[in-house]
């Protein structure tokens, strides 16, 4: 249990808040519908049991977020409960009072389903995973692979893949400018490198496209010590989740800001099949004297 964050670790969230919303309101997510079959012929809106009391979707990284509008007409849908033999509960309710693991796209019961029950319920996933850099991802950027890093519809996650395509937030060096005699405030610049990992040239152009913003772009960072939890240890959205963007607009929540000064892109050769791509945001925030 980290006691406080630090600052790398306030711009490294606030980022990843920044960018599952731009990717969300560019349209990097796909609608699962009740009924709705894959091209292998298999129900994907029909959870798959794990064990007694929980079951798991074809797909991680369910979409939670309120403050994404996505594209015109095609609006992401928040998963608020499942059908459990065609009858609709909603999470939290009943003997059953399911809770809704967005992050590993899974529902779990306060109680045990009896064998045989069928799970179905609507969502949205994100189409790009934003994550930092722990070992199994190093791993998956600088090593061949060991696990089968495809995600396709005809297999369950079960925690053993890793989605594809990914970007993961690297920071690298931070450098600072001292205040000026008498002043109250430090600038600090920080070089973020994004790494891209997708299965095919094309995601990865697209996710580069975004990422490769061409004016000054800022960001209202939130201080984490002091907001609400997004998601519970379960998973679930917490009972005082308030969208980042209305913390960022609250001046009580509001950090600092974020400024993206500077943009490079960089290409990287084919590693197992698997194509990559780099872009380096160079950013400025000040930081108070007493800070």
């Amino acid at each position: 249990m980290i006691a406080r964050y630090r600052k790398t670790a306030q711009i490294k969230y606030n980022i990843k808040s920044f960018l599952e919303k731009q990717f969300i309101n560019a349209g990097f997510y796909q609608n699962i519908a009740s009924g709705q079959y894959s091209v292998y012929g298999d129900r994907i809106d029909r959870l798959v049991r794990k064990t007694p009391n929980v079951y798991e979707s074809y797909y991680d990284n369910w979409i939670y977020r309120t403050d994404a509008s996505g594209i015109a007409n095609y609006a992401p849908v928040v998963a608020s409960g499942c059908s459990i033999n065609g009858v609709w509960h909603n999470k939290g309710e009943g003997a059953y009072a399911p809770a809704i693991d967005y992050k590993n796209g899974s529902i779990i019961f306060a109680s045990v389903l009896p064998v045989g029950a069928t799970v179905d319920t609507v969502f949205s996933y994100n189409h790009v995973l934003i994550a930092f850099p722990d070992s199994n991802i190093v791993n998956l950027l600088f090593t061949p692979p060991k696990d089968n890093i495809s995600y396709s519809a005809h297999t369950y996650p079960s925690g053993v893949q890793r989605q594809l395509p990914i970007v993961i937030i690297d920071p690298q060096r931070r450098s600072h400018s001292p205040a000026q005699l008498g002043g109250g405030t430090k600038k600090w610049t920080q070089l973020i490198t994004l790494h891209v990992l997708a299965n095919n040239r094309e995601d990865l152009d697209a996710i580069v496209d975004i990422l490769d913003t061409q004016v000054r772009q800022v960001i209202r960072a939130v201080d984490y010590n002091d907001a609400p939890s997004d998601l519970t240890y379960q998973g679930e959205v917490a009972a005082s989740y308030v969208p980042w963007t209305n913390l960022g607009n609250n001046a009580t929540y509001r950090w600092t800001y974020i400024y993206i000064d500077e943009v490079q892109t960089f290409g990287s050769d084919e590693f197992y099949g698997h194509h990559r791509g780099r872009v380096d945001w160079t950013i400025t925030y000040y930081r108070s004297q007493d800070d």
